[in-house]
């Protein structure tokens, strides 16, 4: 499943915190950690980070996914943004 862009990753966010099952509410957590970043050219970084997501946080938490975020940062304008990310689940 590919997403791109930011209206389908905003629409994507707006849906699952609609369903409930993201958010405000939603009894969930989402951590990032072990986060390595290292320089590929003066204008563009790239980083890959861990992530866990819990669901049922009120109780006793339950592992409902885990992978990797693969990103890539480019300097724009001197400000670092988010310009490709792949999640691979594990």
């Amino acid at each position: 499943h590919t997403v791109r862009g930011h209206a389908e990753i905003s629409q994507g966010v707006l849906g699952r915190r609609a369903s409930g099952a993201a958010g405000p509410g939603s009894h969930t957590a989402h951590l990032i950690s072990t986060t390595n970043a290292w320089t590929i050219d003066e204008n563009t970084l790239r980083g890959l980070s861990v992530f866990s997501f819990y669901g049922d946080t009120d109780k006793v938490p339950v592992l409902r996914t885990m992978g990797q975020y693969d990103n890539t940062f480019r300097k724009v304008d001197g400000v670092w943004l988010l310009s490709h990310r792949i999640i691979s689940r594990i």
